[in-house]
């Protein structure tokens, strides 16, 4: 579309270590690894609201080492190019916000066996169930999310463009002097 440069060529993402392949390619993995041991230590108030489940400290460790292009960008790549769930950025404007959606933040996963164990629905549009489980909500666990719609840049240069996708840094593509 107009503003998005395009890339036969998928960009390559170096995976130094483990926890950075993770927090890229699954981050969830890591929101549950996080929201089991928040639950571990029986500190429901801390879930209350959802704000103790973070890995902005993570995102920004990797962010810090790697630079920004160490995260796929959805301006360059497509939708269908990236594995389900990775980490992305994209560069765009806001143009609007969306009256607060309130979701089932913490819910409880029933095996057939009668033993439970709670999940979280962060970041997610539909619960994880896995086959013969039942789910059950958990009314004392209802948090808040704000939608927010993003458009490509409008009329954005390619050498504007390529700069972005480079994490910032300038390019061979910047614009001639004047």
């Amino acid at each position: 579309g107009a503003g998005t440069v395009t890339s036969a060529k998928p960009q390559s993402i170096e995976m130094p270590s483990e926890m950075h392949s993770t927090i890229l390619s699954n981050p969830l993995s890591e929101l549950n690894a996080a929201f089991d041991a928040a639950c571990a230590k029986g500190d429901e108030a801390a879930l209350k609201h959802g704000a103790a489940l973070s890995l902005a400290s993570k995102v920004e460790a990797v962010l810090e080492r790697d630079g920004a292009s160490a995260v796929p960008s959805l301006n360059v790549l497509r939708q269908e190019e990236l594995p389900a769930g990775a980490l992305v950025r994209f560069q765009g404007m806001v143009m609007d916000m969306h009256d607060p959606e309130y979701y089932a933040g913490v819910y409880e996963e029933v095996r057939p066996d009668g033993a439970s164990r709670m999940r979280t629905g962060k970041f997610r549009d539909t619960f994880d169930e896995p086959a013969g489980c039942t789910i059950r909500p958990r009314s004392d666990f209802t948090w808040q999310r704000t939608p927010i719609v993003v458009a490509p840049l409008p009329g954005q240069t390619a050498w504007a463009a390529a700069a972005a996708v480079n994490g910032g840094a300038a390019s061979s593509a910047a614009p001639p002097a004047v």
